[in-house]
């Protein structure tokens, strides 16, 4: 089982929004206090309390009304009575309304108004889990709270397996011994007055369990009690011991061990910023791990879901609201957007489960997808063709007194002018503002004209000689040397291809030269020449060359239309609120 949509109204700052989920994992994303961990304390609610409280409501004269949609499994059919989505029996369609603070919600199948008993939406297993728990509360044998209930459970399933005495306590101890050590501390404790007076000795624990519980603890490597390894290495530990404790409940709730034996169990898990404490890698090694776990790829979790509850594995959905561009996986239809529509004035959420993109764009948006995660963060977008603008544009924006960072402005690199409306069809469907840089090419520019979002072009034919052509008419040809020796100090005397270079850019040259020449010998000569010996190292397109000329270049040397393009991505972000 698992939910496909929910609507929900009047819940917190969350009011007349919808979202479709995919089946197996959602990244819930956007920018702070947008209210997406309060999407999952309304799904909490709703699936394991029976009421809303008084400061949930958004306006306290009106009811909060959720809607949602949720898809059964094929044993699952039935699970709901006779209620069911009329056009699809593996669906059903619920209503949960609550008048006001002081009264229980209600279920309602919504095509027939129906009312949907609680313990039927009990067969939903909801688990919440928040990065704020306190691991060294929990990770402990003898802690019978949270997942130290998952440890007890295993020591208890070790002495029914065993099918042990728990009243034999010899068995795990040597009993001399432990009567030498008894005695010597009761020699010592009844030399103080009130032991000796009232009978106070030391005996031997009769409660095997709590012995037992006791005895063991979780070490790093042996050696360091988990409670004071880092909270990286702890929080990870936590996650599928948090999973394993509510199955202990589930099947406790369900009282049918015998009835569970060989079936698989249905679990909607929701994470709240999981990625606190874990360094990038370690942040994408977990959702990997919890995507497996759920999905029954992880062949060790389902050998221990066997041997501990006779179960074959588990059908998962996860929900996860996330700050970390590293967490998500690649593919676009498991990213939620929230984010604040300035026409409405409200909060909007984007679903890709919703987006249909065609086929063609769709496989190039995935194939670069893990290089521009990070732009469901922003608050704007700038589309640039090449590794040249991604190096400069940062530090011509520091330039010009734009803070990219204050202003959520991210870079994407386009692989190509042809990549620029792929990536620009994926921003408009999530509604994030964005704008595009190119080259035009061409004297017309005719490759872009179509082109219907915000976009500024090269005055001259590419970025490299709009930078060439501002220096040489700024009389600034010192700085696009100073350019070339932070590259390569011997650049005077480097051979370069010019002819190459001359077929792109036609520049007519008085003298003709051979194919390849150095700057060296048309220094004092020729300024076409020399135009084509600076154009072919411009050419040679890098991050770190485009580095080296935003450091170079001051305000008035930067090209219009690179100006342009940047002071539209900053009215751009502060139009997001």
């Amino acid at each position: 089982m698992y939910i496909e949509k929910v609507e929900i109204n009047n819940f917190r700052n969350l009011d007349g929004i919808k979202m479709r989920f995919d089946s197996k994992i959602n990244f819930i994303v956007g920018e702070n206090n947008l209210g997406k961990s309060n999407l999952l304390d309304c799904l909490n609610t709703v699936f394991n309390y029976n009421r809303f409280k008084e400061d949930d409501f958004f306006n306290p004269t009106e009811k909060i009304n959720i809607s949602l949609t949720l898809v059964l499994e094929e044993e699952e059919i039935g699970a709901f009575d006779d209620f069911f989505d009329p056009n699809d029996s593996k669906k059903i369609n619920i209503r949960i309304e609550q008048e006001n603070p002081n009264e229980y919600f209600k279920y309602y199948h919504k095509e027939s108004s129906g009312e949907i008993s609680s313990a039927n939406i009990r067969n939903l297993n909801f688990i919440k889990y928040s990065s704020l728990r306190s691991p060294k509360d929990e990770l402990s044998f003898d802690k019978n709270k949270g997942v130290g209930k998952v440890l007890s459970f295993m020591v208890k399933k070790y002495l029914d397996n065993k099918k042990r005495d728990t009243t034999k306590i010899t068995d795990f101890i040597n009993e001399d011994e432990f009567y030498n050590l008894r005695v010597f501390i009761n020699e010592k404790i009844n030399l103080i007055d009130i032991f000796e007076q009232f009978f106070i000795n030391a005996y031997l624990e009769d409660n095997l369990d709590a012995l037992l519980y006791k005895m063991l603890v979780l070490k790093e490597k042996g050696k360091y009690n988990l409670e004071y390894s880092g909270h990286g290495v702890q929080f990870y530990s936590m996650i599928s011991l948090v999973l394993l404790e509510h199955i202990i409940k589930i099947l406790e709730y369900k009282n049918s061990s015998d009835e569970n034996k060989n079936q698989y169990i249905s679990v909607i898990m929701c994470l709240d910023e999981p990625e606190i404490h874990l360094h990038p890698y370690l942040q994408r090694s977990l959702i990997k791990y919890i995507f497996d776990i759920l999905n029954n790829k992880n062949e060790n979790f389902r050998k221990l879901l066997k041997e501990l509850f006779e179960l074959e594995g588990i059908r998962g959905q996860v929900i996860l609201v996330t700050h970390s561009p590293n967490i998500i996986l690649n593919d676009y239809k498991q990213v939620v957007r929230f984010f604040v529509d300035n026409e409405k004035k409200k909060i909007s959420v984007v679903s890709g489960s919703d987006i249909i993109i065609q086929k063609e764009t769709e496989k190039h948006l995935l194939r670069n997808f893990p290089y521009f995660k990070e732009t469901f963060f922003s608050r704007c977008a700038i589309i640039v063709e090449g590794d040249s603008e991604l190096g400069a544009f940062p530090l011509f924006a520091e330039t010009m007194g734009i803070d990219l960072d204050e202003n959520g402005i991210i870079i994407i690199k386009a692989e190509g002018k042809e990549s620029i409306p792929k990536i620009a069809e994926l921003l408009k469907e999530f509604k994030i503002p964005f704008c595009a840089f190119a080259d035009r090419d061409d004297e017309k520019g005719d490759k872009i004209s179509k082109w219907n979002f915000k976009h500024e072009i090269t005055a001259c034919r590419d970025f490299e000689e709009e930078v060439c052509n501002n220096l040489i008419c700024n009389n600034k040809k010192n700085i696009l040397y100073k350019i070339f020796y932070e590259m390569n100090r011997n650049w005077k005397n480097k051979t370069v291809n010019i002819s190459k270079i001359n077929d792109r850019y036609q520049i007519v040259a008085k003298n003709n030269l051979s194919q390849t020449c150095n700057f060296l010998q048309v220094e004092n000569g020729d300024e076409g020449l020399q135009k084509l010996v600076l154009l072919s190292w411009l050419n040679k397109k890098s991050v770190i060359l485009g580095r080296i000329i935003g450091e170079n270049l001051t305000e008035e040397l930067i090209p219009n239309s690179l100006k342009k393009v940047l002071s539209e991505a900053e009215k751009l972000s502060k139009k997001v609120t």
